[in-house]
Formats: C-alpha cells, sequence, structure tokens
C-alpha cells in the first residue's frame, strides 16, 4: 500500500468521521438552541438552493417538492429552514426557523439528490461551525458554553478580515494562477523550483488534508507555539565543511505551531481563513544557536539526517535522533489534548498496519496527522477557534508569536486566552498586526509567482525561438541540397 493511498485513505477517514457525528446528532434529534446556529444553517441552504435552481433542469418548485412530497403547499416550508438571501432577516422571520436540525437535513438531501451530490457532504458542510458540529463530549468540554456567542464573534471577526485582504490582494486570482501554473514551492528555502506538478497541488485543504511536500505557497503567519514536549538534552553530530564531525550537545523542545492561513479550504479558488497546524522543533546549543535550521520539523522516531546552518551562514549537514528521549515517539492528535495522545512507532508496523491505525485511531475531530512532518489545517469555526486558542498563556506553556505592542481595549473572551490575544491582534489601536502581517506575507508569495511565472516564459521563449531556428535552419539546408 503506497503512502500516497495510506494518506487518502486517512482523509477519508476523517471526512467520514464527520458525516457520522451530523448524521448521529441529526438522528439523535439534537437541537440547535442558538439563533445564530440557524441562521448560519438557514443562510447556506438558501444558497445551495438558489445555486440548484438556477441549473437548467431544476426549478424551486420541483425541488421543494422533492424534499417534501407529502405535502399540499411545500414552498412555505421554506420559511422554516431559509432566508432571504438579499436582506438581514427581521427578529420574526428569524423567530420561525426550525430549532431540529432534521428539518433542513430534509431539504439539503433533496437538494443533493438533485444536484448529484453526496448527501452526507451536503450535510457536513451546512453544519460546520454549529453545535452540531460540537456534540462530541469531548469537544463540548472545551466549547464554553460561557462563551460560545463569543467564540461565534471572533470566528466572524476573522472571517471578515480574512476576506478583507483576500479582497486587497486579490487572492481567488492568485489560486487560479498557483492551480494553473506548474512548480514546487520549498517552504524551508521559500523559493519555486521548477517541476511537473501544479504549484497549487493539494486542496481543498481544510478537510484533514495534510501537506509534508509540495507545499502550497498560502500566506499565513504563526499566532503561537504550544510546548509539547522537552525542554531536554540531546547531541547532534554535525559534518563539517572539511568532512570532520562534530558532536554539539542541544537542548531541545517540541512545540506545536498554530497560524493563521487564507487559501482554498472548502473550494480550490475560494479564498477562506484556515487555521495551520504544524509540529516545530528546537535545538539550542549553549550560545543560544537553534541547529534546527529553517525547516524545523522532523520525524520523532529514529535517527533524522537534515541540513542546517552555523552562525557564519555555511551550509552544513547534522544527525540527530530525538525519539527515544521526548516521550513524544509515534504520533500524536493535532489538536490540543492534555496529555499528547500517541500511538506505536511507525516502524514497528507494515504498510497495511500502519493504513489500518490511521483509519482506527481517530481523535475526537478525525483529523490525525499522520508524521510529524506533515503540516494540516481546518477550518476557522466558533468550534476550532474554542479547541485552537482557548488555552492560556499564564500556564506557561503557550509562545505567542504576535507582536502587541502595548495592549489595549476589551475583548469579548477572558482576558488571560489566546483567543482574547488574537481579538485584540485584529483590532489593536487600529495598527491589526495579523492582518498588516498576513497582507505582506500575500505580497511577497505574490511576487515570487510573478517572478517564476516570468522565468518560465523566458525559458518558452527561447525554447521556441531555438526550435524555429532549428527547423528554418533544416528548410534552408535542404532547399541548398535541392539545386
Amino acid at each position: 500500500m503506497s503512502a500516497e493511498i495510506i494518506e487518502m485513505s486517512t482523509r477519508e477517514a476523517a471526512r467520514q468521521w464527520e458525516r457520522d457525528e451530523v448524521a448521529r446528532a441529526i438522528q439523535e434529534n439534537k437541537i440547535l438552541n442558538k439563533e445564530s446556529d440557524r441562521k448560519k444553517v438557514a443562510l447556506r441552504l438558501a444558497r445551495l438552493l438558489h445555486d440548484a435552481a438556477a441549473d437548467e433542469r431544476g426549478s424551486k418548485t420541483r425541488i421543494v417538492h422533492l424534499a417534501w412530497p407529502t405535502e399540499g403547499v411545500p414552498l412555505k416550508k421554506l420559511d422554516r429552514v431559509t432566508l432571504p438571501l438579499d436582506g438581514e432577516p427581521n427578529a420574526d422571520r428569524l423567530k420561525r426557523l426550525a430549532k431540529k436540525p432534521k428539518h433542513y437535513a430534509q431539504l439539503a438531501k433533496a437538494i443533493a439528490h438533485f444536484l448529484g451530490l453526496r448527501s452526507q457532504d451536503v450535510l457536513v458542510d451546512i453544519f460546520r461551525g454549529t453545535q452540531i458540529e460540537a456534540g462530541v463530549t469531548a469537544r463540548s468540554s472545551r466549547f464554553s458554553e460561557n462563551h460560545s456567542e463569543d467564540w461565534d464573534k471572533l470566528a466572524e471577526l476573522i472571517a471578515a478580515m480574512a476576506t478583507a485582504v483576500a479582497t486587497r490582494k486579490g487572492l481567488r486570482e492568485y489560486l487560479r494562477c498557483i492551480g494553473d501554473r506548474s512548480g514546487t514551492y520549498s517552504l524551508e528555502t521559500e523559493t519555486i523550483r521548477p517541476s511537473g506538478s501544479s504549484l497549487l497541488p493539494h486542496g481543498p485543504l481544510a478537510h484533514g488534508y495534510e501537506v509534508w511536500d509540495n507545499f502550497p505557497p498560502i500566506p499565513s503567519v504563526p499566532i503561537f507555539v504550544k510546548l509539547l514536549a522537552g525542554p531536554y538534552e540531546r547531541e547532534i553530530k554535525v559534518v563539517g565543511p572539511n568532512g570532520g564531525n562534530r558532536v554539539i550537545p542541544v537542548t531541545v523542545t517540541i512545540g506545536r505551531e498554530v497560524r493563521l492561513a487564507i487559501g482554498p479550504a472548502d473550494e480550490r479558488e475560494t479564498p477562506r481563513p484556515m487555521f495551520e497546524i504544524r509540529t516545530v522543533t528546537d535545538m539550542l546549543d549553549r550560545d543560544g544557536w537553534n541547529w534546527a535550521g529553517r525547516r524545523k520539523w522532523f520525524y520523532l522516531e529514529g535517527m533524522e539526517r537534515f541540513t542546517t546552518q552555523d552562525k557564519d551562514g555555511n551550509e552544513l549537514v547534522a544527525e540527530i535522533e530525538l525519539g527515544s528521549a521526548s516521550g513524544v515517539e509515534g504520533k500524536w492528535i493535532p489538536l490540543f489534548e492534555e496529555g499528547d495522545q500517541t500511538v506505536p512507532l511507525q516502524s514497528q508496523l507494515d504498510e497495511v498496519e500502519q493504513a489500518q491505525l490511521a483509519l482506527s485511531k481517530m481523535d475526537a475531530r478525525g483529523a490525525r496527522q499522520w508524521e510529524h512532518v506533515y503540516a494540516t489545517w481546518l477550518p476557522v469555526t466558533s468550534i476550532s477557534c474554542a479547541e485552537l486558542l482557548g488555552g492560556r498563556p499564564s500556564e506557561g506553556r503557550y509562545a505567542l508569536q504576535v507582536d502587541l505592542g502595548e495592549r489595549r481595549g476589551g475583548t469579548f473572551l477572558p482576558h488571560d486566552s489566546v483567543g482574547s490575544w488574537v481579538e485584540a491582534a485584529i483590532l489593536t489601536n487600529g495598527e491589526r498586526p495579523i492582518e498588516m502581517a498576513l497582507e505582506a506575507n500575500a505580497e511577497r508569495l505574490a511576487e515570487l509567482v510573478r517572478g517564476h511565472i516570468i522565468h518560465q516564459r523566458g525559458e518558452a521563449e527561447a525554447n521556441h525561438r531555438r526550435a524555429l531556428a532549428e527547423w528554418a535552419n533544416e528548410s534552408e539546408h535542404r532547399g541548398r541540397s535541392d539545386d
């Protein structure tokens, strides 16, 4: 079984977990208590219905009859499960919305059938970011009911900011561009090299997708790093320029870096905010030099051989064995469960067992990382905000990566939470450091891609001219021979 098949199986299992959870919530008649959740689902259904009715084969009446075939006047049912798309609904209209998800599901299934979509996937999408998605006990405990509306506000704030950045920087056109262009982006060197693959080889990304190579060049900024293991002492062996080896004592820490990204979350050409999650490793010597290099994610089992630099900028090859002392051999779930659950070492399993393990050892969310060298993405919803940003920096395990300067003003979320710091970083003093950093990163990547395209076109032009010249010379030579 190939690594690609294993990866696809893992992603499909993660998606199936979401399908099963939504189906279970509908079957158990879970209630959408929050008006904001009902509004969110009704608007999504209204957009789906509008798109389906615009199909040349369909009409709103036909689709609604599919949903409620025994009803005399089924169009009246729409008042309970959809909202107008052309304005803000009034309070009376919102009060008429159904609280039980099964009513929304009935119309969603009819739309899916009409459009030839998988009904379970449509249900996952319309209930994303609602209480239905937060229905698992392990996740609900993290989704504090005292602040659920505040997490809604933060998710709304992030989405609005991301939309503004995407519009100003033309990220929809940018995603289309990198999807059409060949090349491979190196996250380590921040360069693009020629290759036969697309610059955007993966996606949509926010459905349990995991990437270790051919990283998509999408803008992202770090929010924080949470300490997962360490500090502990190890030694690295560095191969010097003259072939001599040096052994250097280092202090190792392993953390989980959470970033805010804008990219193809649900559709390949539609920019949306996502949480980007990476495992990062630092290796500091006694002078404070970090030997982990620019590429700071490693396998945590066995001997790791990697490229690094010394203080003088010399590129060197180094080796280190992390797993046996880190206490985090194998893999752990990408979210922040206390204790960081582990599973057996990959080296102890054959490929079939690895695939079975990936499919069976799902965390509460279903989105596992296959190895620590992977990055993964989650959509920005009130649920994911609460999961990822609900920790408290005062506990000493969080290192904030956003420069807030002097923090002023109030926030909706508790002051001592990562979420409140993110909220402040979006709004502080009108400077909006996260927004500015995302814009700068988007500009840098766009310029990098433009340079790559110019180089590609230059090569194509040179090849074009060379071929024409060769054929012209060949024709001229034949003409002389005929004479």
